[in-house]
């Protein structure tokens, strides 16, 4: 419980007594509502998925180690000075990339930055959220541009 001290925390899960699940995940210790916890024990060879996260998103926030999250080589291009946080490709739950998007007449350009190897189910997922990206810009020509990381 990111901002409380263990004070607080302690009267937070007492009041939800029997409500909780302590456990173990890709080795952390947490605390889960017991509702959830189905929800996060994923079949072995499972994938969460490809998204494509805005800037900010409530996801990268209220971490403070961050590890679970992104490797920490590409922790600058994710977490930026003065407190920009970059829009994220986001592969079975790990930061994976970074992308931006601007228009070139009527076509929306979505630039996609891995950190690695895009193999075809990411790239894929990239499709399926850039024409999503489009469809909620109200720009239904879509093209998408994967760039390696070196070529900024």
């Amino acid at each position: 419980m990111v901002g409380h001290g263990r004070a607080r925390c302690r009267t937070i899960l007492g009041r939800l007594d029997g409500e909780t699940v302590e456990g173990s995940w890709d080795g952390r210790k947490g605390v889960l509502l017991r509702a959830d916890a189905s929800a996060i024990h994923r079949p072995s060879g499972s994938e969460f998925g490809v998204r494509l996260l805005p800037s900010f998103d409530v996801f990268l926030l209220g971490h403070r180690d961050k590890s679970h999250l992104v490797d920490p080589a590409h922790y600058k291009r994710v977490y930026r000075k003065a407190g920009w946080i970059s829009p994220v490709l986001l592969v079975d739950g790990r930061v994976a990339g970074v992308w931006s998007h601007h228009r070139e007449g009527r076509t929306l350009v979505v630039n996609v930055e891995p950190f690695g190897r895009a193999g075809p189910k990411v790239r894929e997922g990239i499709e399926a959220g850039a024409t999503d990206l489009g469809r909620f810009l109200e720009t239904p020509d879509v093209r998408v541009t994967l760039t390696s990381a070196g070529r900024r």
